[in-house]
């Protein structure tokens, strides 16, 4: 195998030594993250889909016409 042939190798190892990483904080991160209740995890922020949820609720009830 030439030099270049082992930097590819060598890139390659250390991209899936990094995402392997990641992986695992977010893991870490989501299973810590689970204890707490959905109405907490949106106090602090933590569900941007519920939160653009409510935001275009509110924009549809603004603009309703009732």
């Amino acid at each position: 195998m030439t030099q270049q042939g082992f930097q590819t190798v060598q890139q390659k190892l250390e991209t899936l030594l990094s995402n392997t990483r990641r992986h695992a904080v977010r893991e870490q991160t989501r299973a810590a993250l689970a204890i707490l209740g959905p109405a907490l995890r949106d106090d602090i922020g933590l569900t941007r889909h519920r939160q653009l949820i409510s935001f275009q609720n509110d924009k549809h009830q603004k603009h309703s016409f009732d």
